[in-house]
């Protein structure tokens, strides 16, 4: 109970002063607004003022050693950041040098002409791959299961079958030299590499 009444003085005498510091603020604060120039005296003072505003204004778009001393004082921490940058650049900069000596060689190789045979077993080969991949996106748990439980053909047969006529309207085994690569592409992308499809 001592400890609570020592403490309730110390409190409220700070409140006192707050007061009185406002009280004379206030009158410093009114003997200011009654020293309020003629009306004259005002308008030449605003038109310093303007005049001031005005040549600041100019001194400002037409004198570059301000413009200059801005920025460095701004512009410090990404001035270190552009340096970080400079390092970092010279090594993709080696790596864009080495890149072009590669490529003419890579065309040199691709040039040579493919051979119609070539051109329809490339194309064969891309269309069966892409149906092939597209089954086990769309139906990927079925296939999982279809592995493990052995019933594959039953669970996703439809789908091979459907995806097998329209490689077969574009690619005829015929016009692949009798290399059924939807086949090739069973075995190889759902069968991983194991000959499930015959």
């Amino acid at each position: 109970a001592k400890e609570e009444i020592s403490i309730q003085p110390e409190t409220f005498t700070p409140q006192k002063e707050v007061p009185a510091v406002a009280e004379t603020s206030l009158s410093d604060v009114a003997d200011i607004e009654t020293k309020i120039p003629p009306k004259e005296e005002r308008t030449k003072l605003w038109e310093k003022l303007q005049e001031s505003y005005t040549s600041d204004k100019k001194q400002k778009t037409v004198s570059p050693t301000i413009e200059e001393e801005l920025p460095p004082t701004i512009e410090e921490p990404s001035a270190i950041l552009q340096e970080e940058k400079f390092v970092e650049t010279p090594s993709v900069e080696l790596e864009a040098e080495v890149k072009p000596e590669e490529i003419p060689l890579v065309k040199e190789a691709e040039e040579k002409p493919l051979t119609e045979k070539e051109k329809i077993e490339k194309e064969a080969k891309r269309l069966a791959r892409s149906l092939v991949k597209d089954i086990l996106l769309y139906h990927s748990d079925k296939v999982e299961i279809g592995l493990k439980q052995g019933n594959l053909a039953h669970l996703i047969g439809n789908e091979i079958r459907k995806s097998w006529r329209f490689y077969k309207d574009n690619f005829p085994l015929e016009k692949t030299g009798n290399v059924n690569y939807f086949k090739n592409a069973l075995n190889e992308i759902i069968g991983k590499g194991k000959q499930i499809f015959k």
